[in-house]
């Protein structure tokens, strides 16, 4: 039975997160977005993004969101396809020349986030910046939320359901005794650098070495977004975040040493990001369901982290009306329609590793 009012919480303003509440404000529900971060409307609200991509084949969800006309004006840079040297010394490409809905795009992502996030808001949902939930229980079928808002004052109210998209951290999750399984883990070294205006090279490009393997791609505001993906030990994690330590790593990457070397260098020093392949046990519960990064994590060679925020965020509110149309398996066909998905792209990612040869003495490998 449909409650006239069903008052929904979304824990965490990323893309999952802001998708879910454009969902959900569409189904008619009373929805309320929470996010521990400030000012989130503001440019440079966050630290800059790994340079992350969007397949052509994302269209048609950009379009359910009504967000496709507003991207097509943004700052997003076109890309038409990828170049990686992966288990030979032969350049691969793979190109978008012929897919059937064209390019795909190099996000800026702070302003790919505020998109939605604007969206959200127009979707009469309530935005509470600066949030710091303190509690969440779930009692009578209701969740009992306190939180400290961006002016210190202890709030709590009462929800129907809540939305996880709390990223890897997972705080509802947790808190409900869910572990986190992981498939493979790893770090990435980021860091960013100025492209002068000359850089017109709009392709993906992946290399691999003994070590670990790049990432590097042009993104919107004249920057080389790079990433190296790793498992250092203590010592080479300490060396590998100085400007030294971090060159001695790409020279055994030629064609992305000769992509870092037409740049103006550094904006930023390198630092490490979590780049793990990793699932909650459960994507579900009494009273709440687990979307984006919270629910799963892809290891970004399959180049779906956005695509996956945003689908999983479409298919939990899916799931949620179903509940309410009488479905009684529809969480647990949502959470097996994401396992699945995890163990598909986990068995990919296998057979593409073993692929890589090479590096017998690699530790990485």
């Amino acid at each position: 039975m449909i409650k006239p009012h069903f008052k929904v919480l979304i824990i965490g303003a990323g893309p999952a997160g802001a998708a879910a509440t454009i969902f959900a404000a569409r189904a008619g529900w009373e929805v309320s977005l929470l996010d521990r971060r400030f000012d989130l409307f503001t440019a440079g609200h966050t630290d800059p993004k790994v340079g992350e991509s969007l397949p052509p084949s994302v269209q048609p969800l950009l379009q359910e969101l009504d967000l496709w006309a507003d991207f097509q004006k943004a700052s997003h840079l076109p890309t038409y396809g990828i170049k990686s040297i992966w288990g030979s010394n032969e350049v691969i490409h793979r190109d978008y020349l012929t897919h059937p809905l064209g390019h795909g795009w190099h996000l800026d992502r702070r302003v790919f986030e505020q998109q939605l996030l604007h969206k959200a808001v127009a979707a009469s949902a309530t935005l509470l910046e600066g949030t710091v939930i303190q509690d969440a229980n779930f009692v009578a079928n209701q969740w009992q939320v306190t939180w400290l808002s961006a002016n210190n004052e202890q709030v709590q109210k009462n929800f129907d359901f809540i939305l996880e998209a709390s990223g890897r951290n997972a705080w509802l999750a947790r808190r409900q005794g869910i572990d986190r399984l992981y498939e493979h883990q790893q770090l990435a070294l980021v860091r960013f650098l100025k492209t002068p205006a000359d850089f017109l090279d709009s392709t993906g490009l992946i290399e691999t070495t003994p070590a670990g393997w790049w990432y590097t791609a042009q993104i919107p505001g004249d920057r080389l977004s790079t990433a190296f993906f790793c498992r250092p030990t203590k010592e080479t994690r300490q060396t590998w975040v100085t400007d030294a330590g971090w060159k001695t790593l790409y020279p055994n990457a030629p064609h992305t040493a000769a992509r870092i070397a037409k740049t103006n260098g550094p904006l930023t020093s390198p630092r490490f990001v979590a780049a793990d392949s990793s699932r909650l046990e459960s994507f579900y519960g009494p009273g709440w369901l687990a979307i984006g990064d919270a629910a799963l994590t892809l290891d970004p060679v399959s180049s779906h982290g956005v695509t996956m925020a945003l689908v999983t965020a479409r298919d939990a509110v899916s799931a949620i009306q179903q509940k309410q149309a009488g479905r009684a398996d529809a969480f647990a066909s949502y959470d097996a329609l994401l396992t699945a998905t995890f163990y598909q792209y986990a068995h990919q990612r296998i057979q593409l590793y073993q692929s890589e040869r090479r590096f017998p003495e690699g530790a990485y490998w």
